[in-house]
């Protein structure tokens, strides 16, 4: 993060070209990677050595109209992950494989690390920290101590009922996801613990609990999401509010969309500079 503005970004352009136009235009492109060690031919240099070491034009135009049709897809490629890698990493990372019936370990970490993770436990508190800061700030502390008077109704209660749900901001709503879904991870395997599922002398608990760790794996995948988003808004938010120059390298129409999406006029750039020494 600390390199990340203003110098990282704008490094991006130039090293995103000398990745591909300098660094992949000098490395031999091969139709399967690390098929060269195997075999040569089905590489870029193993086809253009054959064409120099065939005898008869006919084998040489074949090799000739075979280097397109191999390699120019393996040079699209390389262009095509290097532009694409920031979305599709988020969703293999998300959408990794559940582990199969013969992972019995595998298994039980997964469905028991929110618990024994002390990290974990401290970052899903301070997640529910967080929401209730969140929730008191928006309802506002003047509205804390009037409560309505509502007869049967549980405490807790009253303070969603008096919170303003039409004010809540997408980060709002992404802190809740990431509080809620951690705290009913930990319920999860705080109960599998509490039923000895996670002990290694009992590692057939999928018998008594078949829904615990899919319900698990889905909580994990939404709260990872959830945090994904959050990050973003922040970067956005960091972008709009303190770097607001970078706003010129978009149109008009779309600059002002972000300003007014985590609303901001530009005063806060110009109170910055204001107030620099």
């Amino acid at each position: 993060m600390r390199f990340l503005l203003p110098d990282g970004i704008k490094s991006l352009p130039e090293n995103w070209l000398e990745n591909n136009f300098i660094i992949d235009a000098a490395t031999p492109a091969e139709l399967v990677p690390g098929i060269g060690k195997h075999d040569e031919t089905f590489t870029l240099n193993g086809m253009i050595n054959k064409i120099k070491e065939a005898e008869r034009i006919a084998e040489k135009f074949m090799a000739s109209l075979v280097i397109p049709i191999w390699f120019l897809p393996v040079l699209l490629y390389r262009l095509n992950i290097k532009a694409t890698c920031w979305f599709y990493w988020p969703l293999a990372f998300l959408l990794r494989p559940l582990p199969t019936g013969d992972q019995a370990g595998w298994k039980q970490r997964d469905l028991c690390w929110p618990w024994r993770n002390p990290i974990q436990r401290l970052l899903i508190g301070l997640s529910l920290l967080w929401l209730v800061v969140s929730a008191v700030s928006l309802i506002g502390a003047e509205n804390l101590f009037n409560l309505p008077s509502l007869p049967a109704v549980s405490f807790w209660l009253e303070y969603l009922l008096i919170l303003d749900w039409s004010g809540l901001e997408p980060w709002h709503w992404a802190s809740l996801v990431i509080a809620l879904t951690g705290a009913a991870m930990l319920w999860l395997a705080g109960d599998a613990i509490a039923a000895d599922a996670c002990h290694d002398s009992k590692p057939d608990y999928g018998r008594e609990r078949p829904w615990s760790l899919p319900t698990m794996y889905k909580l994990w995948r939404l709260r990872r999401l959830a945090v994904i988003a959050t990050l973003l808004l922040a970067l956005g938010s960091i972008v709009v509010h303190r770097q607001d120059d970078w706003l010129d390298y978009l149109p008009e129409r779309q600059a002002q969309a972000l300003r007014d999406f985590y609303g901001s006029d530009g005063s806060d750039r110009n109170e910055i500079h204001t107030h620099s020494p």
